[in-house]
């Protein structure tokens, strides 16, 4: 696959538009206005004189940002560090060249504009059929993470609706369920260290160590996963990790991120910025304790009460820990919702499973195109990606009995 210079491709249509300041944002209207946002819409405007229609689609480039938008409808764009582009071939597909953007990297210089940088990439060139091929392929394979994404959302949203159905808001106890204290429940509560040495003292394979960046709500997190050796688990003995041990992150940015403990990684140890809580089973089921831990009223206390002592760095400590109060419906009812959580967590597994698989074929596929490995003569991960469309397109359904 040939490569021309930036200049050769695009045209800077910035000047062709006008940009509508922040503060001039509709929440609601009738016209997009696009911006550098993480959002796809920054805001609406109802002014008709400010939107073009002609000339479409168009690139939106963030200056600061980074972020590539492909817009194929009537729209405006926001003030702040916006750039237009278009191509200057009729006969190039827009779609293409989003995605061959998408690809690349740009030098990172904070909050500096980095048009510069992007101007200073060669694209490739290809024949229009292959370019439309390419497009509709990598275009299918976006649609699809779409689709498994939201997927996701709609198991984490039934759980979240489950609980508050279930039980009422854990803060307010609009249900008037009797309140323990962790300290007299638990038979365990605390956290690690790091090993000597840090991060230098980490092995490939071992015993499992627990960081804070493992912990997310709801969800353990695999990835950069520590492991230490048999000496320096010994060390660490009195936070050895047990089955349904409720993780709580109690330092930091990821200060109450909360989750249970996966099986398949134990043995395992925390450090210091992980506390392991764990109830008696007869009075307060694990994973009843850690969805409470996580809704969002309960997280917006504990992450005020971290940040209220005035430290520089937010903190929950042990005795703080001990002396929380959580409800603590009936044991059947919590047990109930455990069973329906164990099952939807499941299933939501096997979709973040898929999730990875379908961004790892979203991945071979780009670097293949833009090697120009892909055309209309070599379609070979065709199949592989009709094959993701029908698994991503599997409803999500009876996933509570």
């Amino acid at each position: 696959m040939k490569f021309e210079p930036f200049e050769n491709i695009f045209k800077d249509s910035t000047s062709d538009f006008t940009k509508v300041r922040k503060d001039d944002y509709l929440q609601i209207g009738i016209y997009p206005i696009v911006d550098q946002g993480q959002a796809f819409i920054g805001g609406y405007t109802d002014d008709e004189s400010l939107v073009v229609k002609e000339n479409l689609p168009v690139i939106i480039f963030g200056d600061h940002t980074k972020i590539f938008k492909y817009v194929d409808f009537p729209l405006t764009i926001g003030a702040d560090g916006v750039k237009v582009l278009t191509l200057k071939n009729k006969k190039d597909n827009a779609l293409f060249y989003y995605y061959f953007l998408k690809s690349i990297k740009i030098v990172d210089k904070g909050y500096s504009r980095h048009f510069k940088y992007l101007k200073e990439k060669k694209l490739p060139v290809a024949d229009y059929p292959d370019q439309l091929h390419i497009a509709k392929l990598l275009s299918k394979a976006e649609n699809l993470i779409a689709q498994r994404k939201e997927s996701i959302r709609l198991l984490d949203d039934f759980l979240k609706s489950s609980f508050l159905e279930m039980f009422g808001d854990p803060v307010r106890n609009e249900k008037g369920w009797e309140k323990v204290v962790l300290g007299n429940v638990c038979g365990k509560i605390g956290s690690g260290s790091t090993p000597r040495g840090g991060k230098e003292s980490y092995h490939k394979e071992g015993i499992s160590l627990i960081r804070s960046l493992n912990v997310h709500n709801d969800q353990f997190v695999y990835k950069d996963l520590a492991f230490i050796d048999d000496k320096q688990a010994h060390e660490l003995r009195n936070v050895i990790i047990e089955e349904n041990d409720v993780l709580l992150n109690i330092t930091g940015a990821s200060v109450a991120r909360c989750c249970i403990v996966p099986e398949e990684i134990l043995p395992a140890r925390v450090n210091q910025h992980v506390s392991i809580i764990r109830p008696d089973a007869n009075i307060l089921n694990p994973r009843f304790l850690s969805r409470m831990l996580t809704c969002e009223n309960y997280q917006l206390k504990l992450v005020k009460d971290a940040k209220s002592k005035g430290a520089t760095r937010e903190a929950i400590t042990k005795e703080e820990i001990e002396l929380m109060k959580v409800i603590a419906p009936p044991i059947e009812l919590q047990t109930q919702f455990a069973q329906i959580a164990e099952k939807t967590e499941a299933i939501k597994a096997q979709y973040q499973q898929s999730l990875q698989e379908l961004e790892n074929l979203y991945g071979s596929l780009s670097q293949r195109a833009f090697r120009g490995e892909l055309s209309l003569k070599n379609d070979s991960l065709l199949s592989s990606v009709e094959h993701s469309r029908n698994m991503a397109a599997e409803p999500v359904v009876n996933y509570t009995k």
